[in-house]
């Protein structure tokens, strides 16, 4: 029933929705039906202590050492509940030239290089060039400033290599969404 109405919603459009309006209509039914087949938004209250033993007798059988991902800063895994945890979108904001980006970037080397996890990044500020010159900086101790004007000499360009090499490897992606609508994003 969800859907046949979400096809008479479609066909009421005019063509001057945005393109979220149109997935929305399209995906709302959905995610809501998949909500109810998952057990939330039900119409049946519980007691909030039932399945709670079987729950913690369960995490007590399966220890871990962390719930998420670690970032490789062990203060900000605490911070935000143990990690990174699988399922879910992280996002960190601040004012502009805060250091949000070249945060991202040491996490994503500790994610993604040290740790094989994949990882993108969606960048509303900084070019892909802009975090190539941080990572290769990071990665071979060349000060950035001489990587952006090109002052180097032969031992920084075998360690720009093995930089390279390491980059090309690792499981690190980046997309720039600069100027997108968060709905769009």
């Amino acid at each position: 029933k969800q859907l046949d109405q979400s096809g008479r919603d479609l066909e009421k459009m005019t063509g001057d929705e945005k393109i979220s309006e149109i997935f929305g209509i399209i995906e709302n039914p959905i995610f809501d039906l998949s909500a109810k087949l998952a057990g939330r938004g039900g119409c049946n209250p519980k007691l909030i202590g039932e399945g709670l033993r079987e729950f913690i007798q369960h995490n007590i059988d399966n220890p871990v050492q962390q719930m998420g991902i670690s970032t490789g800063y062990k203060e900000y895994d605490r911070a935000i509940g143990g990690g990174i945890r699988p399922k879910t979108i992280n996002m960190i904001g601040a004012r502009i030239k805060t250091g949000k980006s070249f945060l991202c970037d040491n996490i994503a080397m500790n994610v993604a290089g040290k740790q094989n996890i994949p990882i993108i990044m969606l960048d509303t500020e900084m070019g892909e060039q802009e975090h190539w010159a941080r990572l290769v900086a990071m990665l071979s101790g060349v000060p950035i400033e001489q990587i952006e004007t090109g002052r180097v000499d032969k031992k920084d360009k075998l360690m720009f290599f093995r930089a390279f090499d390491y980059l090309e490897k690792i499981p690190y992606k980046y997309l720039s969404i600069s100027g997108q609508a968060f709905e769009d994003t």
